[in-house]
């Protein structure tokens, strides 16, 4: 019997590794707002050739960015054809929940053959995420789930993956797919630039075009209507189509004629004027390019020719009509595919204090060009006996300091942050006023200052809030209370950390309880009036019965003052005599 050596052994099982991880292939789906359709998903990657996708949100609200919500009780579904012989081994999707709550199943299926199934289960259990990441904060993470069947998809297997919301929601932001491809060629999932074929453009057998209208392209032939006709769906960018919603023809001619073949493999044709088809009637179209656009027009003159139309009150389309006063549509034609653009600056802050105090904190990467294909990023803690760090959610374990270090999806960029993890502050356990009963008076002892004791003596944030519940009364900063009128009010002393209260309550009498009433020389009344006479200059307020100023002026000796009928009470110097006026 013949054994390997040790060495053999390491390089057979390397030589294995490393053949089985050339054949794997991965794309990821991003979900993407978009205005006319709530949401598109825009792929990149590498995908098996000629497959196609199809996304769809039972809610999918655009309103407050809840296009990627998937409430209870409805679904998304990504579909995936084209991919026989292919074999998914995984799926990670990235996601997020409320801030405490939200759950969903999911399932896996090519055909009837289920590749995963998991039933309704919280986002926060070990089964999802294993804690709540709240959707408040633009925060998604990955969960990854490797199929529990090996199964090849089979030439008539469309695969399915299916999120049910089933307790509040979770919102998905992309899946990305690891898999086997088959023995079909894989091909890049970005976008392609088209320009538009002028009249004296060219356009060869094998072209790839769209049918194009002032930012529209045709899409699907609307079988339900009585004259089937293509819907149109918007171009975002000339530069960049990528939506999966539009017709993508190849030209295939055919003797002097043409035939549209689209994705799909249906061959464009029609049944009568402003009836389109696929696969029956009339196949063969003329192309004529113009200043006006393309006159593609079927070969049976009675069909006529395709035109853009958007008719009032109904949806814009491209179909064939006879008229000839409708415009026509322009064919834009295939250049090339777009590359991925690459990440050139991968930035975090510089330094981070937390506390063991806190289940969290969020470290947020930013990535350059914000126009970057891949903006995935792995994350890593040097030390995970001091925090741990997974999709940059930093979880503090014990004092000390560690950095925390993100990479790009290929770690070609990477940059650190150094966190701090301390001890868990003191924090305030009550509060006490001096005075829980206070008396003032607006012509007396009109103010005080409460001081407000907080506990433990050495707790890290001792800061002190201070409210008066009627300001008309009696106001208070930083616990000086001071009299406005007669009333009473609460002055409430509550503490920053914790939200703890202390209370006291205030009283503000009339002025005249608090002063000295006499008779002042030189001070009357007459028919709306007081009237002041002195020897020299003096200082003169004069308040209403309830405390509340009404008139003050510095050196007086002759004047006269108007006020209302009614009681009032006149301070000069420290004497004050009652009047009533006329």
């Amino acid at each position: 019997m013949n054994y390997l050596s040790p060495l053999k052994t390491t390089a057979l099982f390397l030589l294995l590794s490393c053949t089985a991880s050339i054949f794997a292939e991965s794309i990821t789906y991003n979900v993407v707002k978009d205005d006319d359709l709530k949401y598109v998903i825009k792929p990149f990657g590498t995908k098996p050739a000629y497959s196609y996708a199809e996304f769809n949100n039972e809610f999918g609200n655009i309103i407050g960015n809840r296009y990627n919500q998937i409430p209870k009780d409805k679904k998304a579904e990504l579909y995936l054809v084209g991919w026989e012989g292919c074999t998914i081994k995984s799926i990670t999707f990235n996601m997020c929940s409320n801030a405490k709550s939200g759950g969903a199943s999911f399932k896996v299926m090519a055909g009837t053959t289920s590749l995963f199934n998991m039933g309704a289960t919280a986002f926060n259990s070990p089964q999802w995420y294993g804690s709540w990441v709240s959707h408040i904060n633009y925060v998604y993470v990955d969960v990854t789930k490797t199929m529990t069947t090996n199964h090849v998809v089979q030439p008539d297997e469309d695969i399915s993956i299916v999120i049910t919301g089933t307790e509040s929601s979770v919102y998905i932001n992309s899946y990305t797919i690891e898999y086997e491809p088959s023995a079909t060629p894989t091909e890049s999932a970005m976008g392609y630039q088209y320009e538009k074929v002028a009249k004296n453009g060219t356009i060869v057998d094998g072209d790839d075009i769209l049918i194009y209208y002032s930012g529209v392209a045709a899409g699907d032939i609307d079988t339900t209507q009585t004259y089937p006709y293509m819907d149109v769906y918007s171009v975002h960018n000339i530069l960049d189509v990528y939506e999966p919603e539009f017709m993508y023809f190849k030209l295939r001619k055919n003797g002097t004629a043409w035939n549209f073949v689209n994705q799909y493999n249906d061959t464009l044709g029609a049944t009568a004027a402003k009836k389109l088809a696929w696969n029956k009637g009339g196949m063969d179209w003329t192309i004529a390019l113009t200043f006006d656009g393309a006159e593609i027009a079927n070969t049976n003159t009675d069909y006529g020719t395709l035109r853009f139309n958007q008719p009032d009150a109904s949806y814009a389309r491209i179909t064939n009509y006879t008229s000839a006063t409708l415009p026509l549509p322009y064919i834009y034609k295939r250049i090339k595919q777009n590359q991925p653009i690459v990440a050139t600056s991968l930035t975090l802050r510089s330094s981070l204090d937390v506390s063991l105090c806190q289940d969290t904190a969020i470290l947020r990467a930013t990535i350059l060009p914000e126009t970057t294909t891949d903006k995935r990023m792995t994350w890593k803690s040097s030390n995970e006996a001091i925090a741990t760090v997974a999709d940059g959610i930093v979880r503090p374990v014990a004092e000390g300091s560690v950095d925390i270090i993100v990479f790009n999806s290929d770690s070609s960029l990477t940059d650190t942050c150094r966190v701090s993890v301390s001890a868990c502050p003191v924090v305030v356990t009550s509060i006490a006023l001096d005075s829980t009963q206070l008396t003032l008076n607006p012509c007396g002892i009109n103010s005080f200052t409460l001081v407000a004791t907080v506990l433990p003596e050495d707790a890290a944030v001792k800061t002190v809030m201070w409210e008066s519940s009627n300001e008309a009364v009696a106001t208070v900063a930083a616990g000086t209370v001071t009299a406005v009128a007669a009333g009473t009010t609460t002055i409430t002393a509550t503490t920053t950390d914790g939200g703890f209260e202390a209370t006291c309550a205030v009283t503000v009498e009339e002025c005249g309880n608090a002063l000295h009433q006499v008779v002042i020389a030189g001070v009357y009344t007459n028919q709306g009036k007081i009237r002041i006479e002195q020897n020299m200059p003096v200082d003169v307020t004069i308040y209403n019965v309830l405390g509340q100023l009404m008139i003050s002026s510095n050196q007086v000796q002759n004047a006269e003052f108007a006020v209302q009928q009614g009681v009032y009470l006149v301070k000069i110097g420290n004497s004050v005599m009652k009047v009533a006026v006329k």
